[in-house]
């Protein structure tokens, strides 16, 4: 089982623990054979992430990447190229991490379309058996960021777990990727932070995910099977 790997662009911040909760509560969902390591990382830094010249070292710091990806006409993460980092960095290969899940939660507004307008942006960007990049920026203004932060990691981890399986026959393949069209935390978020809060408020009343979400997670850890089958 591959770990979870959680970087972060503040070294305190009090809904991180939102974040290890998402994923551990997917974890206990879909009962994994076996166990999944979450390591979180912080706001990491490696001893030589600054050369001689105080020029960030590429992969050594979580402030070279979100340097890397940032766009100073639009004052914005280019989610799209945060995400191109993280699936070439080095720490992948065998001989050093290996294959591993990331999550990087970062402060910054975040975009992710070819041609956006100045008015763009998303909270969340996922690639399936990579990662996803959060933002926290349109949560800061709120009251209790906490729940809706878990929300959001919840849905975006459920995207890198292959999560809803787009041949369903209730899902919306048109809404920025495959989304559920049941009560569940897949659904397509089209308001922020309207629809968070309403997925929120669900995922207390009736939880998390539908049936057909649950049974797509499970057969992620599962080699494709089914629940029932041995």
């Amino acid at each position: 089982m591959k770990p979870v790997n959680i970087l972060d662009t503040q070294s305190f911040r009090p809904e991180r623990m939102a974040v290890v909760d998402a994923v551990k509560e997917l974890i206990e969902r879909s009962h994994p054979p076996q166990p999944i390591t979450v390591n979180d990382f912080g706001c990491w830094r490696h001893p030589m992430w600054r050369d001689p010249e105080n020029r960030l070292q590429p992969f050594l710091s979580v402030d070279w990447y979100l340097a890397n990806a940032w766009d100073q006409e639009r004052q914005q993460v280019n989610g799209n190229t945060l995400m191109d980092t993280i699936v070439s960095e080095p720490w992948r290969r065998e001989d050093v991490i290996g294959d591993h899940y990331d999550i990087f939660v970062v402060d910054q507004d975040l975009y992710a379309h070819e041609r956006p307008t100045s008015e763009d942006f998303i909270v969340g960007i996922a690639r399936p058996a990579i990662g996803t990049v959060v933002s926290t920026y349109r949560l800061e203004s709120l009251s209790d960021p906490f729940f809706l932060l878990k929300t959001i990691i919840m849905h975006e981890m459920c995207h890198v777990f292959g999560t809803p399986d787009r041949k369903r026959d209730d899902v919306d393949r048109q809404a920025h990727g495959v989304h559920c069209t049941n009560r569940c935390i897949m659904r397509f978020p089209a308001k922020t932070p309207q629809d968070w809060e309403r997925f929120t408020e669900d995922r207390f009343l009736v939880g998390p995910l539908c049936i057909n979400c649950s049974e797509d997670l499970w057969r992620h850890f599962h080699g494709g099977r089914k629940r029932h089958e041995r």
